[in-house]
């Protein structure tokens, strides 16, 4: 309410504040209090300036201290990588015969950026026979000996440990990663919790947002509780105290403290995104949806939208710095690669005058909220899906080999057929070599979709690349055979007002600052945020206008196994009674790319419903 005010008149003055809210909530806020919130949303004024009178309301930009930490990454990215970009003259050219090299073995598209066609006359002439480095005939023998290698040296065997209670509140959690770059509610807290270190207040805020849904209100609850399910949602080893999570809330010597910090972060908070443009050094441009499932010529306004931090967090580590590799579920168009990928690849691969100039965050309404303009000149990597209804994909499956290989993907308990080609794509006279493996079907072992990367052997291995894709986009390019269909968007998450949060109990909306002195009532506040998210953006239609109390039972409650394996952390759900809504809900999960706030990644899966874990 206070920031509101202020961005509405600049020229209120933190005692004319003081006043206003004395008179509206009856409370007796500091000057000093009210002028450390205005500094922390950055609407205060220098002694002896004013702001204009005609300044109008600001909408929702990215932070300074956020593109200041977003730059040093990058600053520091580029330093660690100075000497590498300047190879050896022995590198350079042993570089230079295998290029040769490939130039008589690959298989080559010639593309040049205005146009995507190629006519039957020029496609015999530039597809060549494809080298391919397969090594082994699918052999009954040699498939069971092969299934078992695993680039992360676990194995296909998979320990579950302990049935936790409550691991369907990892939904939640991924909410929180999403929405905010740090624990929600010890973001509002830490500040006012007198005497106790960030360290501290950070775990016990998160227990305590997370209490209601497992059913934790009062001491005695906390006292009572001997589940595990609670610790092993925030990655706690053992447990904490009842008596010490009760002084951290005894801390907080005024609780409307804490629901005016939670307020003036409540814009911020459900700001969201719905794509971001892309500005090329020549003038030209692409869009790719917040969700990085492809490409476009024009902005997707009407597709689903994403939290603003999760954005940025995407773009800063995959595309400006691109210390992950660029994942894209689908290479567009119908019927053959658009223009639009092969933007993105003369930019990534640093064609003639097409390196990145600027990256722009937009809103639904196309209104950009953030923008990057000092962009790294390096190469960069990518790794993305083609079908084979679009005609590279048809050419590649006609001139693929007919040996193939076969991993095993421990993050997705899944066995891939493939066979593993190159390919060269040709963007304004500069030579792309592609690395392509083209997926199998398991019985017939026909082709049925193909993944390109421009990632070198030396960098990476193929299995390495497949598990990537894999884990990003578990249904592959084509999306098949996970549960329900999309379903409707429903109204989105950034029309959320703070007077409009439904109770987790009962008829009625939150009232923050009125209610505000109760600290229980902000820890629920903010878990109904997240319960809002959880709805919206990875519940099916079925599930969507159910109340807390039921999702609780359906999802949030449901018995678990937390395991890490491959890099990764697993989630595995005891499977409730309706499949195909866990199986969808588990599907938006996964495709959400869910990485907690110390960047490790997370998957979830429903497993067989077993008098093992339901107990």
């Amino acid at each position: 309410y206070i920031v509101d005010q202020k961005r509405q008149n600049p020229r209120l003055s933190c005692r004319a504040l003081v006043d206003v809210v004395k008179e509206r909530f009856n409370l007796e806020v500091s000057k000093s209090a009210i002028n450390a919130l205005l500094k922390e949303a950055q609407l205060s004024s220098p002694i002896g300036r004013r702001p204009k009178a005609d300044k109008k309301a600001a909408k929702f930009k990215l932070p300074d201290f956020r593109k200041k930490q977003l730059f040093e990454e990058r600053q520091n990215l580029l330093s660690d990588e100075g000497d590498s970009q300047r190879e050896p003259h022995e590198d350079k050219k042993k570089k230079s015969i295998q290029e040769e090299k490939m130039s008589k073995q690959e298989a080559t598209f010639e593309k040049d950026r205005p146009g995507v066609s190629l006519d039957k006359k020029e496609k015999k002439k530039t597809l060549k026979e494809t080298e391919s480095f397969v090594s082994l005939d699918l052999e009954e023998g040699e498939i069971e000996s092969l299934s078992q290698r695993d680039f992360s040296g676990q194995g296909r065997s998979l320990e579950l440990g302990p049935l936790c209670d409550g691991m369907g509140c990892f939904f939640l959690k991924a909410a929180e990663w999403e929405l905010c770059g740090a624990p929600l509610l010890g973001k509002a807290l830490a500040p006012l919790a007198k005497g106790y270190l960030l360290k501290d207040v950070n775990p016990a805020s998160e227990v305590l947002l997370f209490a209601k849904a497992f059913g934790l209100t009062r001491q005695e609850d906390f006292e009572a509780y001997g589940g595990q399910g609670l610790w092993a949602l925030n990655n706690i080893k053992g447990k904490i105290e009842s008596d010490f999570l009760q002084k951290i809330m005894l801390s907080v010597e005024d609780p409307g403290m804490l629901s005016l910090r939670i307020s003036a972060d409540f814009p911020q908070l459900v700001a969201q995104a719905c794509c971001f443009k892309v500005r090329l050094e020549d003038g030209g441009q692409f869009y790719v949806d917040g969700r990085f499932k492809t490409l476009g010529a024009e902005p997707h306004l009407e597709g689903e939208q994403v939290a603003v931090n999760k954005c940025l967090f995407e773009i800063s580590e995959t595309l400006i710095a691109n210390t992950r590799p660029f994942v894209i579920r689908q290479i567009p168009g119908q019927e053959a690669f658009s223009k639009p990928f092969f933007d993105m690849l003369g930019a990534f691969e640093k064609a003639q005058r097409m390196g990145l100039s600027e990256v722009s965050v937009l809103d639904s309404q196309g209104q950009e909220m953030a923008s990057f303009s000092l962009i790294p000149n390096k190469k960069r990597t990518f790794i993305a899906g083609g079908a084979l209804s679009q005609k590279e994909g048809r050419m590649l499956a006609e001139k693929s080999p007919e040996l193939v290989k076969i991993c095993y993907l421990s993050p997705l308990d899944r066995e891939i057929l493939f066979s593993e080609m190159k390919a060269r794509l040709t963007v304004r006279e500069k030579a792309c070599p592609m690395r392509v493996a083209l997926i199998r079907d398991k019985d017939s072992r026909k082709p049925t979709e193909v993944i390109l990367t421009n990632i070198s052997e030396h960098e990476m291995p193929i299995e390495k690349v497949l598990s990537l894709y894999f884990a990003r986009w578990p249904g592959g390019a084509r999306g098949e055979g996970l549960g329900l269909k999309e379903g409707s968007l429903g109204a989105p998450f950034s029309s959320l007002r703070e007077d409009a949060v439904p109770r987790l109990e009962g008829a009625g909306k939150y009232k923050l600052l009125l209610e505000g002195k109760d600290f229980w009532n902000n820890a629920h506040f903010l878990l109904a945020v997240l319960h809002e998210y959880v709805r919206v953006h990875f519940l099916p239609d079925k599930w969507r206008d159910l109340g807390f109390p039921q999702i609780k039972e359906k999802l949030y409650s449901l018995p678990g196994h937390v395991v890490e394996q491959g890099g990764v952390v697993k989630v595995c759900l005891a499977s409730s009674g309706e499949n195909d809504c866990l199986e969808h809900a588990v599907r938006k999960f996964n495709e959400s790319n869910p990485m907690d706030f110390a960047g490790r990644k997370f998957m979830a899966k429903a497993l067989p419903r077993t008098n093992n874990n339901v107990q």
